[in-house]
């Protein structure tokens, strides 16, 4: 089964995995709610750009 288009963001050991077409985070390890709010805001702010390099990519 494929994974829907999302983004990875490791930093200091801490990671997490947002899913770009809904911007539900999927998995976090080590971020804390403040950290999280702020991610997903900068993965709002990229999703479309990010959706365009994930479909190009995949060639979807």
């Amino acid at each position: 089964m494929e994974e829907p288009p999302h983004v990875h963001i490791v930093k200091d050991g801490n990671d997490a995995k947002v899913w770009l077409e809904d911007l539900v985070v999927a998995h976090v390890h080590g971020y804390d709610e403040r950290e999280i709010r702020e991610l997903v805001a900068v993965v709002a702010q990229n999703r479309d750009a990010w959706l365009g390099a994930w479909n190009e990519f995949f060639g979807l």
